[in-house]
């Protein structure tokens, strides 16, 4: 008498291919939560829109800048200092030369400098004050991001400043911040 292995065999099959299945989802959605964390990260925290911020704050305090930044906030909480590509310190200090040459270097969108404090940076509903007035949906998800990672609140800080920069590479923005002392 012959013995019939054939349903052993499909059921070994389906076993198998169940265990490789399952392996190769909890592989893809282990890998899916890496990827998207990198993509955020190279987003958020690009290394040329650092680089440009960073050479912003040191040609700023370079040619005292500060004294015209804190004129500019006895009235405002926030001043863009590149405009859709467009530096407006023209219209501030004509006499900083090297504004339009970061900009173009760099292919900034908009360079924002806003007090540290919550208020300023998302504004408040219940005064409806604005903040940072931006247009571009992906600056704005940037800036609520900020500040929850940052956890700004209302209280004092040890920084007076937060520079916030946007720059554009083809159909993606990449982002960075610096807070300043």
């Amino acid at each position: 008498m012959e013995k019939n292995n054939k349903g052993f065999m499909l059921v070994e099959v389906i076993v198998t291919s169940t265990v490789i299945v399952t392996a190769l989802i909890g592989l893809y959605t282990s890998f899916n939560k890496i990827y998207n964390a990198h993509k955020l990260k190279n987003q958020y925290y690009n290394i040329d829109a650092i680089y440009a911020t960073k050479e912003m704050i040191n040609t700023m305090l370079n040619h005292n800048m500060p004294a015209i930044i804190n004129d500019i906030f006895d009235t405002n909480t926030s001043q863009y200092l590149i405009k859709d590509k467009s530096c407006m310190f023209d219209t501030i200090n004509p006499i900083f030369p090297y504004c339009s040459e970061i900009t173009n270097f760099y292919q900034i969108e908009n360079m924002v400098i806003v007090e540290y404090d919550k208020t300023s940076i998302i504004g408040d509903e219940d005064t409806n004050t604005i903040g940072i007035n931006v247009t571009n949906e992906s600056f704005k998800e940037y800036i609520q991001y900020i500040v929850n990672y940052y956890n700004i609140t209302d209280e004092e800080s040890k920084y007076s400043y937060l520079l916030l920069t946007e720059m554009k590479d083809g159909d993606n923005y990449y982002y960075a911040n610096l807070r300043v002392r």
